[in-house]
Formats: structure tokens, C-alpha cells, sequence
């Protein structure tokens, strides 16, 4: 592959996700069929590209609530020199992945694919982070912290020493 990365844990900070995912990728993520999350983006250096082995992703639906949390296991970048090298990524990693041939159509404009193996997958009650932006990955200041719907649209807070 071209130009790729791969992260290893280091001695940086964990840092938390959110990550929006839309189903039934998450109903597969959260019944541990989708082992890979992958993202697709026309940006060299997208928001995801921030992640690395060890951080938290917060699993969120659109317009709704985080339901889940996954520890990245691995994270690799892939800068394809064109469609054929996203059609192999395509085929290497499609039972991980398990996207449908619609989200593969037409990536002649892919510059970025994110591809983050996930393990520690945790299915959680609605937890509310605020988000008023369209991106579909934000690295967050801290751990989202469970608070009241009276409060949902107060900033994330830290959680203590505990989980995660």
C-alpha cells in the first residue's frame, strides 16, 4: 500500500472519539460482527487520522445519543494512489468491515481511509455529548461523563480514575 500508517500504543495520552456511525453498522459493531471501522475521506490528514492504538471511540448515532464504546486495537491510514488501491482495501478487509457495495461506489476521490480494528466493545445507555456540527469524528477534550437529558447539552466532563 501506499504511503499507509500504523499506530502502536504508545506513551501518549489515551484520547476519546466521538464517532457517529449510522446502522446497521453500529447494530454490527455492538454485536461484535464489524470488527473494523473504516472512513473514507478526501482530506489528507482527517479528524480521524488523530487516532492511534489504545484511544476510546464513543459509538453515536445520528442526531441521537452515544450507545457504545470501543478501545482501537489497532490503527492503520492508507493514502491510495487511486481506485484500485481502495478496491483492494475494499477486498482485503470486507468481512471486518462489512459494508455493502454502495459505500465502496464511485471512491475515486478517496485521499484518506482510516481503518481501526476495534476490541472491548461496550453496548451503553443513552449517554449525551454535546455535538451541534455536521462532522462525523470529533477527538474529544476528555471521557464523555453520563449526566441528566436536563443537562445533555452541558460540555463532556472527565470521569474520575475509573473506566474508562
Amino acid at each position: 500500500m501506499n504511503a499507509d500508517e500504523t499506530s502502536s500504543p504508545s506513551a501518549r495520552p489515551v484520547r476519546h472519539h466521538l464517532v457517529v456511525v449510522r446502522e446497521p453498522y453500529l447494530r454490527d459493531i455492538l454485536a461484535g460482527r464489524k470488527s473494523v471501522e473504516c472512513r473514507l475521506s478526501s482530506r489528507a490528514r482527517p479528524d480521524f487520522a488523530a487516532a492511534a492504538a489504545g484511544d476510546w471511540l464513543w459509538l453515536k448515532r445520528p442526531s441521537g445519543p452515544v450507545c457504545g464504546a470501543a478501545r482501537v486495537s489497532a490503527a492503520r491510514l492508507v493514502s491510495p494512489a487511486g481506485p484500485d488501491e481502495v478496491r483492494r482495501v475494499a477486498e482485503r478487509y470486507a468481512g471486518q468491515i462489512r459494508a455493502d457495495r454502495s459505500f465502496w461506489a464511485g471512491t475515486d476521490w478517496v485521499r484518506t481511509i482510516g481503518l481501526f480494528t476495534l476490541e472491548e466493545v461496550l453496548a451503553l445507555s443513552r449517554l449525551w455529548v454535546s455535538k451541534f456540527d455536521r462532522r462525523a469524528w470529533v477527538v474529544l477534550p476528555s471521557a464523555p461523563r453520563p449526566h441528566s437529558d436536563r443537562q445533555r447539552n452541558a460540555e463532556p466532563r472527565p470521569l474520575g480514575s475509573g473506566f474508562p
